[in-house]
């Protein structure tokens, strides 16, 4: 599945997560310094509502105590 802006592939969405699991099984979240997401160099803005990697993301920050300010 192409990548276009809204959709990342479902092994690029999974990896996010999957990350966000294995840091939070140690119990590392406080050792995040920067977490970028959604970097793909071409891909057109699209609004925040669609954007599944985001809403991926914006999951890990709610349900397993990341901090915000290091998700971009």
């Amino acid at each position: 599945m192409p990548i276009n802006g809204l959709r990342a592939t479902p092994m690029i969405g999974g990896a996010a997560v999957a990350s966000g699991a294995i840091v939070t099984k140690l119990g590392l979240q406080d050792k995040i310094v920067h977490f970028s997401y959604n970097n793909f160099i071409d891909a057109p803005a699209g609004p925040d509502a669609e954007n599944e990697l985001k809403i991926s993301c914006d999951g890990l920050v709610e349900r397993w105590n990341f901090d915000p300010k290091v998700f971009f």
